[in-house]
């Protein structure tokens, strides 16, 4: 039997998620604004770099509401939430939440620290399973690139998306995506694994920013050891918010790592990377903001040093 999929945001993640859970035969119903409504109603033109020989290909096989009200009309088996972490935060997107029938699997794709526990004052905590988002997706064409417009996306080699929570929920959740050919894999606890992961990779934004976006410049201008500095103190935050210490794997992620990866990414990734940082984290600079100032919050608390984090969100407000 079919499940019912509500995907929250159309975008190019969202985009992705709905496509592959389709492909798994789930049916898929996106929620997007009364404005980009016409916009998706001949389907989204999509383009898997992973299968790029096949060219862009049109995903049609899906159903578009706008409203709360045909939200609540439903019971959906599963719904994620592929918006951004500031975004669940809005009076409109609680207003849509409240709406969802509290049986329904809600998956949370988001990996600000405080997510988790924001979203469970709404909803039912032990009905949440949490999400790793680790492809790649953009509105293409980018800057310079030669595509018909799309949405373009990638998964990285051995990079699965992870999902965690309780067993029997995922149980429900992977099946769908293994059905449609998406890498997917359980993960302990996605908050470890996002949370530190994010730990450094907020720092990491804030100075590529302040480089203007370029990776040469990054690279020459001292930034990375103040990147260093400052996912080491959000890194502590991690650890003191989790109650457990960051993973080794991390502990050993550091600027001569970094400068090797920026030097040769271009052998592996199959865009543009500079010009999608640009293009991407620029969008969701809010959300980077907020993360910064979480952690500026949570250092406050915890009595923890912020001063290095603090210098780069100097830099870039």
């Amino acid at each position: 039997m079919s499940k019912e999929i509500l995907v929250i945001g159309a975008g190019a993640v969202g985009a992705v998620y709905g496509r592959h859970l389709s492909l798994g035969e789930g049916r898929v119903t996106f929620l997007v604004r009364p404005k980009y409504k016409e916009k998706y109603e001949n389907g989204i033109a999509m383009l898997l770099y992973n299968q790029k020989r096949k060219g862009i290909q049109k995903f049609t096989d899906f159903s578009l509401i706008s409203t709360d009200k045909e939200v609540a009309a439903k019971s959906w088996s599963q719904v994620y939430i592929t918006i951004s972490s500031t975004a669940l935060r809005t009076d409109a997107f609680k207003k849509t939440l409240a709406a969802v029938q509290k049986d329904a699997i809600l998956v949370l794709l988001q990996a600000g620290l405080a997510d988790f526990d924001y979203i469970s004052q709404y909803y039912p905590p032990e009905k949440i399973v949490e999400g790793m988002i680790s492809l790649v997706s953009y509105q293409a064409p980018l800057e310079g690139e030669n595509l018909d417009p799309c949405i373009a996306y990638w998964f990285p080699p051995m990079s699965p998306s992870l999902f965690s929570g309780p067993a029997a929920l995922v149980d429900e959740v992977l099946p769908l995506f293994k059905a449609g050919n998406m890498p997917v894999s359980r993960a302990e606890s996605i908050r470890i694994n996002a949370g530190f992961a994010t730990s450094y990779f907020t720092p990491f934004l804030a100075a590529l920013e302040a480089s203007d976006w370029n990776f040469a410049k990054l690279k020459s201008s001292g930034l990375l050891s103040e990147v260093d500095e400052a996912a080491s103190q959000a890194m502590a935050i991690t650890e003191k918010k989790l109650g457990t210490r960051r993973p080794v794997s991390l502990s050993l992620l550091k600027s001569p790592v970094i400068r090797l990866a920026l030097t040769f990414h271009k052998f592996v990734v199959p865009f543009d990377l500079e010009v999608y940082f640009k293009y991407h984290f620029l969008k969701v600079k809010d959300q980077t903001l907020a993360y910064l100032m979480g952690y500026l919050d949570m250092g406050k608390e915890y009595g923890l040093e912020t001063s290095a984090i603090r210098k780069l969100y100097e830099k870039i407000t």
